[in-house]
C-alpha cells in the first residue's frame, strides 16, 4: 500500500474507514449493495476497495464482517451506514457487535 502515498504520508497511522450503501436483493436491474474503505490525508482521499454485490439481506449482513476484516477494522475505525430503510435494518440487527469480534 506505501506506494500510493506521498512522501510526507509515509509513516503516518492510517485509519480506514468504511461506508456500507446496504441495497439488499438479488435482482440485478436494482442498485446493488455497497462497500468501500478509505482514508483522508488531508487533502486527499484515497480509496482502498470498493465492493459491491446484489445479496440478500442475510448474505448482506454476513458480507459486511468479512470485508471489514480484508480492509483492517479495528476499534479505532469508524463504520458510516447508508441513511436509509435498508440500512436502519442492518444497524438493528447489530452488525457492528460482529464487526466488534473481527479483532
Amino acid at each position: 500500500m506505501g506506494n500510493y502515498f506521498n512522501r510526507e504520508d509515509k509513516g503516518k497511522q492510517l485509519v480506514w474507514q468504511l461506508d456500507a450503501g446496504t441495497a439488499y436483493t438479488k435482482d440485478q436491474k436494482k442498485e446493488p449493495g455497497a462497500f468501500m474503505a478509505s482514508c483522508y490525508i488531508e487533502p486527499t482521499l484515497y480509496v482502498r476497495k470498493v465492493s459491491e454485490a446484489w445479496l440478500e439481506f442475510p448474505e448482506l449482513v454476513m458480507a459486511l464482517p468479512e470485508f471489514a476484516k480484508e480492509n483492517e477494522y479495528n476499534h479505532r475505525n469508524m463504520l458510516h451506514v447508508e441513511l436509509k430503510p435498508y440500512g436502519k435494518s442492518m444497524v438493528q440487527t447489530k452488525v457492528t457487535v460482529a464487526l466488534h469480534q473481527i479483532f
